[in-house]
């Protein structure tokens, strides 16, 4: 199913799913997409990526393992000092993967958010930049991922921070 996905970055997508309204079409509030994000957050970063991309789960693995300290759920990803970019790069993938997927339980601006997170915990604590987005449409995205309500302090400061490196 997955080699049928456009996995390439479409600006104009990309300010479409932003712009989405408060409930996202979905009704959610915004305690329930705290919940809902959180739970994700928590979860087993290697059973989500391995069901992705199964090619690169034994590496991911690898350098989840080797990190230190470990990394098991996506939290331990974006709030590690070092995180692998590898990592945030495979996580990357999988958000935008989600974003274009209407089938998916991840309401959408959860996954947007996601996307927006691994970019700026590689640009915040890596210097490295996973994205081709024009500088304008990065700062968009990570403004607008910084504003969301749901969010806790700490995710919102990489995002912030990285908002300033760009």
């Amino acid at each position: 199913m997955l080699e049928n996905m456009d996995f390439t970055t479409n600006p104009t997508r990309l300010a479409d799913i932003i712009a989405l309204d408060p409930t996202g079409g979905h009704g959610w509030g915004t305690a329930d997409l705290a919940t809902i994000f959180k739970h994700q957050l928590t979860s087993p970063l290697l059973l989500d990526l391995s069901e992705f991309d199964p090619s690169s789960s034994a590496k991911a693995r690898g350098v989840a393992i080797k990190a230190e300290p470990p990394i098991e759920t996506f939290q331990d990803l974006l709030t590690h000092p070092h995180p692998p970019t590898e990592l945030l790069d495979l996580v990357k993938r999988f958000a935008k993967a989600l974003m274009n997927r209407l089938d998916t339980v991840l309401p959408r601006e959860l996954a947007v958010t996601l996307y927006y997170l691994a970019i700026a915990a590689s640009l915040d604590k890596n210097d490295h930049r996973l994205t081709s987005l024009s500088d304008t449409e990065l700062k968009q995205g990570l403004a607008w991922s910084a504003d969301q309500p749901w969010l806790d302090a700490i995710l919102k400061d990489t995002l912030k921070q990285a908002h300033e490196k760009v």
